[in-house]
């Protein structure tokens, strides 16, 4: 079986919020392989192009990174490496931005026998000389012949596209399905020792304390060869409360009656993990609670308080949904670019700032947010005890910042108005 990589984004696949948290992203499908004790192992990499450190060449863009996939068999110690280096050049626009995709999916492929393993995924930066490293466990099954129905294991996808008489799949290469709230495709391939055979398909999520949440509607697939592939549509519940699940999808007897499941008429079940984050204009809120905190650099404490009196988890996010509504530049679009700015400034501030706690909450994370980057910075020493003193310049603001312990934390000498909060700027 082949599959076809198409629309390859990082946008189209993972919320912009996650891919400031992830340095990359990798998922495994496991297969049958040519016989009952063989396993197609493959394993996905996308690589966003923010994290490799790229050289201007003329009016190109070049990146140089060597990805690593190790492949460990738990119990045996056995391992084998695969490699692939991707030396990679791009046209740049006039804006300065690639014309090119903004990442990069490298598929590998391996048979592997029966067997619990361990898929380590290294990532090695050339240029910057740096790496990047995931890992996780999957375990290969055997196939018998006394089994009526098997199945390879779950992939989700960002984009099933059907070309004739084909599809062309895209694998959402992560556990997060934050960007699909009406619902999203996997992807299975179904064996059966007996052709033409059929066989009814049922999907449920699971929340972590064993709810279940959604089932789908029961229905029969009929399998006219020894290996069909299967997609199935699941559907999110409405509210779904933020969090980890899990996918379940069960091959059952043919239904003789009208009747759900019954007793002992699954034939073979696979399941993997998801995880659902809130979002806003498409970009995933992992922590609700840690956000409404966050308003403070741009709402009144009034406003703050408002949101955080709703009863339920639920009403918090719709009420903070609202708010955000009221700063959207673009009401007629699907982006909100002021959320966008002020929450990519929030992320940027803990890259930059962190000390003793989140950089958010540091006073050079603060004026970072409310006002952005500086448009001049200067550095100077206090004039009685050589302490460092840090000056931040705009247009018409300066900011001083004063390291009283020597320990690089900086705090602001400089006054704050109390109308000084966040707006978007282009």
């Amino acid at each position: 079986m082949l599959i076809v990589l198409i629309n390859i984004s990082a946008n189209a696949q993972i919320s912009q919020l996650s891919q400031e948290r992830d340095q990359f992203f990798f998922d495994i499908g496991i297969f049958k392989g040519q016989n009952l004790d063989s396993n197609r192992l493959d394993v996905f990499v996308q690589v966003p192009f923010k994290n490799i450190q790229k050289i201007q060449s003329g009016n190109d863009y070049k990146v140089n990174f060597l990805v690593e996939v190790t492949i460990k068999n738990i119990v045996t110690g056995n391992a084998i490496t695969l490699k692939k280096e991707k030396k990679l050049s791009f046209p740049i626009t006039q804006n300065g931005a690639s014309e090119r995709s903004n990442s990069e999916i490298i598929q590998f492929s391996k048979n592997i026998p029966p067997g619990d393993y361990r898929i380590d995924v290294t990532i090695s930066d050339e240029v910057a000389k740096t790496t990047m490293q995931k890992s996780r466990q999957v375990s290969a099954q055997r196939y018998s012949l006394e089994n009526p129905v098997s199945s390879s294991s779950i992939m989700l996808l960002a984009d099933l596209e059907q070309q004739d008489s084909k599809y062309i799949i895209t694998p959402h290469l992560s556990d997060n399905v934050s960007l699909f709230p009406n619902g999203f495709f996997t992807f299975l391939q179904v064996y059966s020792s007996t052709v033409p055979f059929e066989v009814d398909i049922l999907s449920t999520i699971e929340s972590q304390s064993n709810v279940v949440v959604y089932t789908s509607k029961r229905r029969t697939i009929s399998l006219l060869k020894q290996s069909t592939p299967v997609y199935e549509k699941i559907d999110l519940p409405k509210n779904i409360p933020a969090g980890r699940y899990t996918v379940k999808i069960q091959l059952l007897k043919k239904a003789t009656s009208s009747s759900t499941q019954a007793k002992n008429e699954q034939l073979f079940s696979v399941s993997r993990s998801i995880y659902f984050e809130r979002s806003v204009a498409g970009l995933s809120v992992p922590d609700i609670a840690k956000a409404i905190r966050q308003l403070r650099y741009v709402g009144t404490s009034a406003e703050i308080d408002e949101i955080e009196r709703m009863p339920t988890e639920e009403a918090r996010f719709a009420k903070f949904e609202e708010f955000w509504r009221r700063f959207d530049p673009t009401p007629s679009t699907n982006r909100n670019e002021a959320f966008e700015q002020f929450y990519a400034r929030v992320e940027r501030a803990n890259e930059l700032f962190r000390s003793a706690g989140e950089g958010w909450l540091s006073d050079m994370g603060m004026v970072y947010i409310i006002f952005g980057p500086p448009t001049n910075t200067q550095n100077q020493n206090f004039p009685t005890d050589r302490r460092q003193v840090v000056v931040w310049v705009y247009p018409n603001r300066q900011f001083t910042f004063v390291d009283f312990s020597g320990f690089n934390d900086f705090r602001l000498n400089t006054p704050l108005f109390s109308t000084d909060k966040y707006r978007y700027q282009q």
